[in-house]
């Protein structure tokens, strides 16, 4: 009898799975999407971000200075009144003087 030629897989035993193209066998699949998303910035539009960043935060700052100033003018509307208040109480007595009232003498 003839023998058989036995076929050897060219795969490992798990023959059943679909192989990788060599090609892609050893890269990331996400590498060549990330690398087509990124976009190297010039000179110019680096120079314009760090711009109109310094102006946001000079804009800050100066908004800042104004509500801290405005706060202190509230403050010093406040202690104003207050003293105005406190004066027109004082005067207010002076105005209007209180009735004495008389005893009564006790009878018995």
């Amino acid at each position: 009898m003839p023998h058989k030629k036995i076929i050897e897989p060219t795969s490992h035993a798990s023959s059943n799975r679909i192989a990788t193209r060599p090609k892609n066998a050893n890269t990331h699949p996400g590498t060549m999407a990330q690398n087509a998303l990124r976009v190297r910035r010039t000179k110019e539009e680096i120079q314009q971000e760090k711009e109109l960043k310094k102006a946001k935060k000079e804009a800050k700052e100066i908004q800042k200075i104004a509500d801290e100033a405005k706060k202190v003018a509230g403050e010093e509307y406040v202690a104003e009144r207050e003293l105005e208040e406190a004066a027109a109480t004082a005067n207010a007595g002076e105005d209007f003087p209180r009735k004495r009232l008389r005893r009564r003498a006790a009878k018995g």
